[in-house]
């Protein structure tokens, strides 16, 4: 029988142990990538988002190794390696660097993030917003300020920093063109017995070409930036007779501190100032679409044909119509 002495020492050791969601909570933004990156945005039922995350890896694994043809699993039998050589392989594999693709916890059920960190995956210039100071430290810090901004560009046009290097070139990994290989794929019944992974928990697959803070600030930089990548693409898809058309698809996820009206007024209040383009709301030629979960932003510019090849992006209605059941 245990003494009381032991059974207050137990209860006060229990009492002092940290629970695993407090924890889980500590570590929420820590291990998040960077901001700025493009990403998909993965949707599912609420308490399924393990196995989304799972399977939405899977499937944007499948379609990198596709697109940079990585060889695949020799049929004939593996070569024989030695201990040395198979722990260098398991450390190979678990560099996180190799990883294409990161999660970004949101803290929003139901949704799932998954941010590119390849390098120089980037459509748009990293965000520097200029910090808030007092007028005294503003006037003592200022000249230092302009001589790094000197220095920096001086850098970039002699070589020195890829990122507006990279900016000019197109980015390894699109979000768009791989929803649309994913769609295609799950609709097309040529290729319903393919090797391709399937998606029977992933509810929406979500396409968002840049990333920042939540906040009307940021998203006006993030919309210049993609207007800066797009706009000649853009206005050359159509003829110049006609105003192009523009819609706003906004929606939020557990954020008080944006509003739609405000959201839709910064939208329009820029590209009015930029194009001559019209606001249509039904059928319109591009949509610019704002995702929010929480405090991260999602933003993407993207033309009628991505609305019209699976209604927003809704995988659940295109496996309902080929027939496969989702427990």
């Amino acid at each position: 029988m245990s003494s009381p002495s032991s059974t207050a020492a137990v209860v006060s050791s229990n009492h002092n142990k940290r629970p695993r969601e407090t924890n889980k909570r500590r570590q929420h933004y820590t291990n998040n990538p960077q901001r700025g990156g493009p990403g998909i945005l993965l949707t599912c039922e609420s308490g399924r988002e393990g196995k989304c995350r799972r399977e939405g890896l899977e499937i944007l694994r499948f379609y990198w190794n596709t697109q940079t043809n990585a060889p695949s699993t020799p049929s004939n039998e593996p070569k024989q390696l030695s201990l040395e050589e198979e722990l260098i392989a398991l450390k190979t594999k678990k560099d996180p660097n190799d990883e294409p693709f990161g999660i970004f916890d949101t803290g929003c059920k139901g949704t799932v993030f998954v941010m590119c960190t390849l390098p120089n995956c980037s459509m748009i210039s990293p965000i520097r917003k200029p910090k808030t100071q007092e007028p005294s430290e503003a006037s003592v810090t200022s000249e230092h300020s302009i001589d790094r901004s000197k220095k920096r560009r001086l850098d970039e046009s002699n070589g020195m920093s890829t990122t507006c290097t990279a900016l000019q070139e197109q980015p390894p990994w699109d979000p768009v063109q791989t929803v649309r290989n994913v769609v295609h794929d799950l609709s097309s019944a040529e290729l319903s017995n393919a090797a391709i992974p399937g998606s029977r928990f992933v509810t929406r697959m979500i396409p968002v070409q840049a990333t920042c803070f939540a906040s009307l600030d940021e998203i006006g930089l993030v919309l210049d930036g993609l207007l800066d990548r797009l706009l000649p693409t853009l206005s050359s898809k159509k003829s110049h007779e006609a105003p192009l058309t523009f819609s706003v698809n906004f929606k939020r996820r557990n954020c008080t501190a944006l509003t739609r009206d405000a959201v839709i007024k910064q939208v329009a209040t820029q590209i009015f100032s930029r194009t001559f383009w019209t606001v249509k709301l039904r059928e319109p030629d591009f949509t610019v679409l704002i995702e929010v979960c929480k405090t991260l932003c999602g933003m993407s510019i993207l033309p009628s044909s991505c609305q019209t090849i699976a209604r927003n992006f809704n995988l659940a209605n295109l496996r309902t119509k080929r027939g496969i059941a989702s427990e």
